[in-house]
């Protein structure tokens, strides 16, 4: 393709060509390529199923909670830009703030809920941690923090609000055998 004439998947796919930070991928052979009058190499793209858009923004998701990345970094546009420039195919399929927030943050954490069952269940010892809080500025928020430990890692099993109710040996007790 001559010099002046890159052009990204995004705009190959739109159509048009576009010049950026981006290049066509392959090999830049095609029909006409090279001599400024032709059509420049465009990727096929294999069939995706519903089930493989699904599993893209589940990964997309997980990523987002792992790192704690505000959920609204979906909508920032030169996220959007990253994503269409490395997968163009999501173009149209990539997963909304909203569900983001309600319906994707429930499976994936019931996901993450299995996984970490399943390991703790292989363990031959798992030691249980809590830590408990109460704060001044909020005179009714007390909190249970619930961890296990196996050899090598360390898991957050969860987090209860305590209310009013005092951090006793007898309650915290109570409170881990209800995580079971």
């Amino acid at each position: 393709m001559p010099l002046g004439r890159q052009a990204t998947l995004t705009g190959l796919l739109k159509g048009g060509s576009s010049s950026g930070a981006g290049s066509s991928a392959g090999n830049g052979s095609g029909s006409g390529s090279g001599d400024g009058g032709g059509v420049p190499f465009v990727k096929k793209w294999p069939k995706f199923t519903k089930e493989d858009f699904e599993e893209a923004n589940t990964l997309l998701a997980t990523a987002i909670y792992c790192c704690n990345l505000p959920m609204t970094i979906i909508e920032h546009p030169d996220f959007l830009k990253f994503i269409y420039g490395v997968a163009p195919w999501m173009q149209g399929k990539l997963i909304g703030r909203k569900a983001l927030a309600t319906t994707m943050l429930d499976k994936v954490y019931g996901m993450t809920r299995k996984e970490v069952q399943q390991f703790l269940d292989k363990q031959e010892f798992v030691a249980t941690s809590t830590d408990a809080w109460s704060s001044e500025h909020n005179a009714g928020a007390h909190v249970l923090n619930v961890n296990a430990m196996a050899i090598g890692t360390s898991v957050f099993l969860d987090m209860v609000f305590t209310g009013a109710d005092s951090h006793t040996g007898n309650y915290i007790a109570t409170q881990v055998q209800a995580q079971d």
